[in-house]
């Protein structure tokens, strides 16, 4: 079994993406599964009491179906979800379809706040027949179909029944934090639930970058997992060893200490060393992975290439500046006999806001972050106490008019205390209907429903200063507006260099961010710099930290390019270390060359120009004696 190799930093907490709850996500890798998978899934991360975890995936087939997906020894094991359903209770197929649909109510129909559909009939339907037509009923028959597909992976089940090595795979590797069975089922079925509300548009899928879909996982939490791993291998090893003594009719005394140390011996993993090598280095070399993301950091490898021609290796490393965690790893060609054709592997890199980020809402009112204040330096409501996530300048809207922004926050504010639904269209309002008369403004409707609950009939309140705790003495709009991060982020476009690469030809800096080059100092930047009457900073950056070259000239022609080096005479020991000295190809003396600071690209030119017959001729103010 190929080992999966991740890094780890012991000394930082570590956080995971998905906590004890289902979380719907769309992603593009979830089509790679097969044919017929959706980009749409729900998620949990569960975690038995000594924090080992495994990650399900419940997928959405095209054809209405899903699938639940779990690892196992470094491999995706995909099953129909109506036979596990039936594998966990007795149970048939009138009570899986009851408890499917059980929360569909037909008065909501297609409105907000609906749980599913009237497809979702038809999906239970679906997910029966696929049972029914693999001849499964009970479920005996579907924990004997269970444990034959898996006893060949199942270590230490190769002489028990299937459905002994069913009930242990539901035990070890399907929602591993319940043990019991009811339970189970019916997670499974909220889970589906959830996924067609995913699927029908009825629930919008979950952000597992928010903080409650985090979780820490501490050092000694991570070193204890990892040494439960070391000794389960070690103990499948010995249990090999004892079993081929036994297949030779060899007797094995556990009370003699040489024997035992025979089988230790033999047994060569060294479990102290390998978790000495993860403190040290941080480099985990498991077969499971131990259900964390792996991470990439920065200029380390990332993947290797291995040529069957040669048999060499060839890794491959990471090119940004920063850690980076692998979200998939999509495979081309796996289904041909030849070799693979291509991998894709996709990278995720965390980061937290700064100063130069981009911002914006769903109303086009963009911006950049300007300052970052301490939480407690924020300013915080008289009514509430609450204390705003973003402060943005008034003066922003007049300009660009997004006067639905502030009647989204107006909305969201009465909506959140009402607990229900507001259509925030500046067209009409909510619930008028064409026979109703009164055509009054939504702000009207609005204000009502925040005097309802004591807030200001406009939005506003009085805030107090969170650096001197005093009543600010102008009332401010706050209400909850969705903001969206762009991808505009600074640390993709700053760039600085003091040294580096330069063009081969012109000896100037290479330009690009990648390449670690320069930034372009061009004719409207000459302009500034000459308006202000920097000359000297114009100077110093168009030459001195450019292309400047030490040129020899020859006064009397004026050629640039006609200075060759004079080829000392060797006789005896080679003399000591002596300066160049140049002298003029056309006028056949030295007596004429002088030194002349100057760009390089001019030499350049000189060599263009000459190209095409055109002669260049430099005159100096200081002539050679």
């Amino acid at each position: 079994m190929e080992q999966r190799s991740t890094r780890i930093e012991i000394y930082v907490f570590f956080s995971l993406v998905y906590g004890i709850k289902p979380i719907s996500m769309v992603r593009k890798s979830f089509n790679n599964r097969g044919p017929g998978y959706s980009d749409k899934a729900v998620v949990i991360r569960c975690a038995r009491e000594d924090q080992t975890s495994i990650t399900l995936k419940l997928y959405y087939l095209e054809n209405g179906s899903a699938r639940l997906g779990f690892w196992i020894k470094g491999r995706e094991f995909l099953l129909p979800v109506g036979i596990i359903l039936k594998a966990f209770i007795d149970t048939n197929d009138y009570e899986i379809f009851v408890s499917l649909t059980c929360y569909y109510n037909e008065r909501y129909q297609r409105e907000k706040g609906a749980v599913g559909t009237q497809l979702i009939d038809e999906r239970a339907l679906i997910i029966l027949d696929e049972v029914r037509d693999l001849s499964l009923f009970t479920r005996h028959q579907c924990l004997k179909h269970i444990g034959e597909y898996f006893r060949p992976v199942m270590d230490g089940f190769e002489t028990e029944s299937y459905t002994t090595v069913a009930e242990a795979v539901l035990e070890d590797y399907i929602f591993i934090h319940l043990r019991n069975n009811h339970d189970k089922f019916n997670l499974l079925i909220f889970m589906l639930q959830k996924l067609y509300a995913l699927v029908d548009q009825t629930a919008a899928p979950d952000n597992p970058d928010t903080l409650q879909n985090q979780e820490v996982l501490l050092p000694g939490h991570l070193i204890a997992i990892y040494l439960k791993e070391k000794l389960q291998v070690w103990l499948r090893r010995a249990r090999q060893l004892l079993d081929e003594l036994a297949k030779k009719k060899r007797t094995f005394d556990i009370k003699s200490v040489r024997q035992v140390k025979k089988i230790v011996a033999k047994n060569s993993i060294n479990i102290g060393r390998a978790i000495e090598s993860m403190i040290k280095v941080g480099r985990l070399n498991t077969q499971s992975g131990l259900d964390l993301p792996q991470i990439v950091h920065p200029h380390g490898p990332v993947y290797s290439t291995h040529n069957t021609l040669t048999s060499t290796t060839k890794p491959t490393y990471s090119k940004h500046s920063e850690d980076a965690i692998i979200d998939y790893v999509s495979v081309d060609g796996t289904g041909s006999k030849n070799y693979l054709q291509k991998v894709n592997i996709h990278t995720r890199h965390p980061r937290y806001p700064i100063i130069g980020d981009k911002f914006s809402s769903r109303h086009g009112q963009k911006g950049v972050c300007s300052q970052l204040w301490p939480s407690e330096d924020m300013p915080f409501s008289e009514v509430t106490g609450m204390q705003p996530d973003l402060i943005i300048n008034s003066h922003a809207f007049p300009s660009r008019m997004t006067i639905a922004m502030l009647l989204e926050s107006i909305a969201a504010k009465g909506g959140c205390l009402h607990g229900k639904f507001v259509d925030a269209t500046p067209f009409s309002r909510s619930n008028s209907n064409k026979e109703d008369e009164d055509n009054s403004p939504l702000i009207d409707e609005l204000g009502q429903m925040l005097i309802a609950y004591g807030f200001n009939y406009y939005g506003e309140e009085a805030m107090y200063s969170g650096i001197y705790g005093r009543v600010l003495r102008f009332k401010i709009f706050m209400g909850p507006v969705y903001y969206q991060r762009l991808r505009h982020m600074v640390s993709d476009k700053f760039q600085v260099r003091s040294t580096g690469t330069v063009d081969q030809i012109t000896r100037q800096p290479i330009g690009g961010r990648k390449r670690g080059g320069g930034i372009r100092f061009g004719e409207m930047e000459r302009d500034a710099v000459l308006a202000h009457g920097a000359a000297y900073l114009l100077h110093d950056r168009l030459h001195t930290c450019s292309d400047y070259h030490i040129a020899h000239v020859c006064s009397y022609c004026g050629s640039l390019l006609a200075a060759t080096t004079v080829q000392p005479q060797k006789k005896g020991l080679p003399p000591a270390r002596t300066p160049k000295s140049f002298i003029c190809q056309a006028c056949k003396t030295g007596e004429g060359m002088e030194t002349v600071a100057m760009p390089h690209v001019s030499i350049y030119l000189a060599a263009e120009l000459k190209a095409m017959n055109i002669k260049l001729k430099v005159q100096l103010s200081r002539q050679a004696s």
